[in-house]
C-alpha cells in the first residue's frame, strides 16, 4: 500500500471487513517510526514493512525490511546525490531506513516463521 494504513482507523476497519474471520492480510505498507530522541532535527525513519492483520483489522505483526535496494529504497551516498537532484525510485527523501537486526523473524498463528 503506497501510504501509511497503519496510522489511519477508518482503513484498517474496512481491511477488517474484507478479512474472513480467522483470516489474515499480509501486504506490503509504508510505516513511519518515532523520532530517535537524539535527533530532535531528525525526520522521523521511515520503513518498506509487511503488515500481517488480522480479525477485524487488527495489526497482528508488522515486519520492516532490512535488506533495501540501492536506487530504488535508498541511494549511495546519499547526500551527494540527492544534492545534485538525485532520488531513489520510491522519491522518499532520504530512503527508507532499515528495521532492526538481529532481524526477528514474522510469526502468525497456522504458518511457518518467515525471515524474508
Amino acid at each position: 500500500m503506497p501510504f501509511r494504513p497503519l496510522e489511519l482507523p477508518a482503513v484498517l476497519e474496512a481491511l477488517g471487513r474484507v478479512i474472513p474471520k480467522g483470516g489474515y492480510l499480509a501486504s506490503g505498507v509504508l510505516r513511519v517510526g518515532a523520532v530517535p530522541e537524539q535527533g530532535a532535527g531528525r525526520r522521523p525513519p521511515v520503513f518498506n514493512s509487511i503488515a500481517v492483520l488480522g480479525d477485524g483489522g487488527k495489526i497482528v505483526q508488522v515486519y520492516d525490511k532490512i535488506h533495501l535496494v540501492p536506487f530504488g529504497e535508498y541511494l549511495p551516498m546519499q547526500q551527494t546525490l540527492e544534492a545534485i537532484g538525485l532520488e531513489q525510485l520510491t522519491r522518499i527523501r532520504g530512503g527508507f531506513d532499515i528495521g532492526i537486526t538481529p532481524r526477528p523473524l514474522l510469526k502468525v498463528a497456522g504458518l511457518p516463521p518467515s525471515g524474508r
